[in-house]
């Protein structure tokens, strides 16, 4: 007679998690590997017509999912901010869109391309490795910390704590975006970033340091690791009211 094969037992709760957890993994790599970040775009050009613009040079390079430019909400036009997220199709078409699209001319004004977080390969190659402002070296880390503020300074005081969010998250997973207010809540033009992984931190330092982003800067951001700024102060507050009540008399000229 047959001997009954016993059930086979369901498996445990631990692995079925990190099944699952593979999964999520896989599916996030997979989207980070088509997704691109578009910067340095002409803000002549209102943001439909930019979003035009970059959709028809990505195609050059393959399918295009979608194309996200975010809107400078300070703005009473239909404005863009000078950065936006490609997505496309397929991975291939993205990795060519980044070593193709770089320099290309949008209205007379060349554009950045890269990806917008590191896909697999690349953050595999530089795991152990922190790239310092400029390619200027490592960014040395006391206690080996994990997670990483950074201060960004020159910002316009319409910026708030979301656009600085928004601005920082095309580099890596943010845990925390702040813009600093006064007591009577107007921005002191500057503002922190905690980023989840040093890897982040070290490109947005590399990639924003004394950057113009239309909408969000006043000339080139300063950006760097806080802790490392002794000498970058912000301004004192009469300064600071000076500075708030020019920008104010801009906006109304601007109306």
């Amino acid at each position: 007679a047959r001997t009954a094969r016993a059930a086979p037992r369901p498996p445990r709760a631990g692995a079925r998690a990190r099944r699952a957890a593979t999964r999520a993994a896989a599916a996030a790599a997979e989207e980070s590997a088509r997704r691109i970040f578009v910067g340095d775009l002409s803000w002549k050009l209102s943001l439909p017509e930019m979003e035009d613009a970059v959709r028809s040079e990505c195609e050059r390079y393959g399918a295009v999912a979608s194309v996200e430019l975010p809107r400078d909400r300070g703005s009473k036009k239909m404005q863009h901010r000078g950065f936006g997220f490609v997505t496309f199709e397929a991975s291939d078409c993205a990795a060519a869109a980044v070593a193709g699209l770089p320099g290309t001319e949008v209205d007379g004004r060349p554009m950045r391309a890269n990806y917008a977080s590191k896909p697999p390969a690349a953050a595999a190659a530089a795991s152990g490795s922190n790239t310092g402002a400029r390619g200027s070296g490592p960014v040395r880390r006391a206690g080996g910390r994990r997670h990483v503020k950074l201060y960004f300074g020159n910002l316009k005081f319409s910026a708030t704590s979301e656009d600085l969010e928004e601005l920082a998250g095309a580099y890596g997973a943010v845990v925390d975006a702040k813009v600093v207010c006064d007591a009577e809540g107007y921005s002191r033009g500057f503002g922190f970033v905690t980023f989840a992984k040093a890897a982040s931190s070290d490109t947005a330092i590399r990639e924003l340091d004394g950057v113009f982003v239309p909408g969000l800067s006043h000339g080139g951001l300063s950006v760097n690791e806080y802790g490392r700024l002794e000498a970058e102060e912000p301004p004192a507050n009469e300064e600071q009211a000076v500075l708030r009540e020019i920008y104010s008399n801009l906006q109304a000229d601007e109306a």
